[in-house]
Formats: structure tokens, sequence, C-alpha cells
């Protein structure tokens, strides 16, 4: 599949510039009856036929390390500063712990951490995701919003942040971090907005810097991220 998109749009999935062709929609003829489209499963605009569904091993960690796996690949192409922090963060975390009593314990915490990336519906399947031969949508989850990154160079309440996506004064956001010995995420709440000339706002705009003012003391190397409602993720 990926090299559908070196074929059809001349960029290569292997440099990192995939075209994605397996998600675009698909209709389905048989060479002798063009026009004469089949009838498969699809939703109003056409049949994704080859979209897969998103690799999620992190359950099964353990068992592949005992088989021999030293080094595990990370989806990154294409994707946010955000999904390659977070991913990138869980699985070292994993890892780490393989092997041990706290494994089990922590599982539930790396599996909600990855619904909070922007994914397709997760299969631990690696050599048949679709054993039940059930058709299903393959839509994106969206559970969270990449808001920006802290660039400060010391732990204080007032920050500054690039943004990527607006920061609105008074709401709640997460904010994650790397993790070494233990996880260090919180939620903080926008007490104050200022842009670069000292202006306060009622919101950060993306792509800028910002001083932001929060209710408590953070840590550096902090990613802010807001949790989407329902409504929200359409």
């Amino acid at each position: 599949r990926c090299l559908l998109s070196r074929y059809m749009t001349g960029r290569d999935a292997n440099h990192g510039d995939c075209s994605h062709p397996c998600r675009w929609n698909f209709k389905l003829i048989e060479q002798k009856r063009p026009g004469n489209y089949l009838d498969i499963i699809e939703h109003d605009y056409g049949t994704e036929i080859l979209s897969s569904k998103d690799l999620c091993l992190i359950d099964k960690l353990q068992d592949y390390i005992e088989a021999g796996v030293d080094a595990f690949k990370i989806e990154g192409r294409m994707k946010s500063l955000y999904h390659t922090a977070n991913t990138t963060r869980i699985y070292k975390h994993a890892v780490k712990l393989a092997g041990g009593d706290e494994f089990s314990k922590t599982l539930p915490y790396w599996q909600t951490e990855l619904e909070l990336i922007n994914h397709r519906p997760y299969t631990n399947d690696l050599f048949n995701e679709f054993n039940d031969l059930e058709f299903s949508g393959i839509p994106y989850i969206k559970k969270a919003l990449f808001l920006g990154y802290n660039t400060s160079s010391k732990k204080a309440r007032k920050i500054t942040v690039k943004t990527f996506n607006p920061v609105y004064l008074n709401e709640t956001v997460d904010i994650i971090y790397p993790i070494y010995d233990t996880v260090k995420d919180t939620a903080v709440t926008i007490e104050k907005i200022r842009t670069k000339d000292g202006n306060e706002v009622d919101m950060a705009r993306p792509n800028d810097l910002y001083t932001i003012s929060v209710n408590k003391e953070v840590d550096i190397n902090g990613i802010l991220r807001r949790r989407l409602l329902e409504t929200e993720k359409e």
C-alpha cells in the first residue's frame, strides 16, 4: 500500500512524503465490465478499500521483548509534534517497565494516553487485522487537540508558549511531560495571556509566541493540549 504513493503521485513514503492514497475513496469495477460498479460495502463518498487500522501493540509489548525484539518502530511521518512526543514517551516508559510488576498497573494509563492522539481504530493483531471479516468505517478518532509547547527555560507559573492552535483565557488544559522516573502530567487553568508586545488578550492565536500565566507552577518541556468534547470532534 505504501508503494501506491510513489506510483500514483511520485511522493515516496519511504522518504517521509506519503500522500496517503490508501486513505482515498475507491470504487470497485471488474476489467471487462467498465462502468459497472460492484456491490461492496461503502459510505456516501466511496470505499476506503485499502485503508488499514492503526497498529497498537502496547498490551503485547512484553511478549515481543521476551521473544527477542530489541527495537520498535513508531510511526511518525506526517504526524504532529504532539503525536510523536506522546507516543514516544509512552512506549519508552512501557519498555522501561516491561518484565516488572508495574507494567500491568501502568497499562491503563498508557492506553488512555494513546487514545488521546489522533488515530484510526486500533488493532493489536499484527498478522490479520480484519480476522472477524466485519466491515467497519476507519474514521479518525480525535479526543485531544495539540495547543503548543512551553519554550521557557525554568519552572514557573508564567511561561512562554509556541502555539499551534488557539488557547483561550480561563480554559483548563493538560500539560504533559517526558516520563523519566514518574509521570508529571497535570491540568492547569489559563489565567492571563499576553502577546509579544505585552498586550493582554483573551485568545492566543496559532503560530506565534505568547506569555501565558497559569494557576500553578509548571516545569519545562511541557506540551499543552485540550481534551475535546464529543461536539468538538466532528
